[in-house]
């Protein structure tokens, strides 16, 4: 480490640092508080859900506490709130706080991620009905979410204490309005979604997979699963495999 590497390191550590800074210092001072106040906006604009269950100072806290400790691996802001959740979890703090937390932190992250991807949609297809032969896959912009809390519901005056006895399977997705768009879904059309994920599947391989899995007939399922696929289609959420692109 040169001179230079040197007292930037120290710059770093003492703007990281939470003691007190001489009054014949204070422009560090307020460069200290310029950095915090910056973090601290992104992070609550980022997961504005969380701030309303834990309050600012809670969440003021956590902030200055991952400012001191947690060696960012990326130097782009955009990638301060994946940051932020990669600290709490490794730093052991989520076990202190709600139980739904690291599931709400990382639906609220899903949003933005979607918001600032740089992929765009192709130009709608020419047909939109679909068949059993049709091909088809997830959309570069949607994000499929499983988990145990319903964090689409969560807020101050709602917060679960135990996991719900069903998964809660919800989907997101930035449509052709560049807006991005929430959805509940019933356990087996996540699965359908799930399965979409497999290069090239087809409505017809789809519903072959979902058979084996229910022990039943395909020819029972083929209905519900191209109604099913026809929705996730119209909105977006599948495209025609033709138009691949990688998956949120």
């Amino acid at each position: 480490m040169n001179s230079v590497e040197r007292s930037q390191r120290a710059l770093t550590d003492r703007l990281r640092s939470d003691q007190p800074i001489p009054a014949s210092e204070h422009r560090l001072g307020v460069y200290r508080r310029l950095v915090f106040n910056n973090i601290r906006g992104f992070i609550r604009n980022g997961f504005p859900v969380f701030r309303e269950v834990i309050g600012d100072a809670g969440l003021d806290r956590l902030v200055a506490a991952f400012i001191q400790e947690h060696a960012s691996q990326t130097p782009y802001f955009l990638d301060i709130g994946w940051q932020f959740i990669d600290y709490l979890a490794s730093a052991q703090l989520v076990e202190a706080l709600p139980p739904f937390t690291s599931e709400l932190l990382h639906w609220e992250w899903i949003e933005l991620a979607l918001d600032v991807a740089d992929e765009q949609l192709p130009a709608p297809p020419a047909s939109r009905v679909l068949n059993p032969g049709s091909g088809l896959q997830c959309s570069p912009l949607m994000h499929l979410h499983v988990g145990q809390f319903p964090v689409h519901r969560i807020n101050r005056d709602h917060q679960p204490t135990q996991p719900s006895p069903k998964p809660v399977c919800l989907v997101a997705w930035r449509g052709r309005d560049e807006v991005v768009h929430f959805m509940e879904l019933t356990p087996a059309a996540a699965r359908i979604v799930e399965l979409y994920t497999a290069p090239g599947a087809s409505v017809e391989q789809v519903c072959d997979q979902l058979a084996d899995e229910a022990g039943a007939a395909a020819s029972s399922l083929l209905a519900q699963v191209i109604k099913t696929s026809q929705q996730l289609f119209d909105r977006d959420i599948l495209l025609p495999v033709s138009d691949r692109g990688p998956v949120v």
